[in-house]
């Protein structure tokens, strides 16, 4: 019964709380996998799906890890609520700053999971194109230094 509540923890979270569970049980799971990280053959034995959609975080954290950052500069542009994406576990167990981008967010739902005040985070609402998204990102300055750059809109992810 425990493991179930573990997993539908881990798969489906939204308020401040089920939010800080899932973030303490990712620390605890990372920290076990990062003893293990030496011995992978494969990169796709770190995966791990916490606020990601298909096991990401434990594959970022290998490589953030691997190149010994601890608080890595981030940006992500497509985000929706924030709830499941490529970057919120850095923002939750790493000291990192971050810019997320999407055409439209819920920001009272994000402001809902989310601890805006820390003030490591700028959230833009902007419909990014390949016409301007080199103006956006130097608007807030990341366009230089990032750690990390995830892209997830209309099919197109990296």
């Amino acid at each position: 019964m425990f493991l179930k509540f573990l997993k539908k923890l881990k798969s489906s979270s939204s308020t401040k709380e089920d939010i800080h569970l899932k973030t303490l049980m990712a620390k605890n799971i990372l920290m076990s996998s990062r003893k293990n990280y030496s011995k992978f053959n494969s990169i796709n034995e770190a995966e791990e799906k916490f606020f990601s959609q298909n096991g990401e975080d434990g594959i970022i954290d290998f490589l953030l890890e691997s190149m010994k950052i601890n608080s890595p500069k981030f940006l992500e542009i497509g985000v929706e609520d924030y709830l499941e994406c490529n970057t919120r576990l850095i923002y939750e167990l790493r000291n990192s700053n971050g810019l997320i981008i999407d055409q439209k967010i819920d920001k009272k739902k994000l402001s809902h999971n989310l601890e805006l005040w820390k003030g490591r985070l700028k959230v833009v609402e902007e419909d990014i194109n390949h016409k301007n998204i080199n103006d956006i990102i130097n608007k807030y300055g990341y366009d230089k230094d990032l750690d990390m750059f995830s892209i997830d809109i209309n099919g197109i992810d990296y």
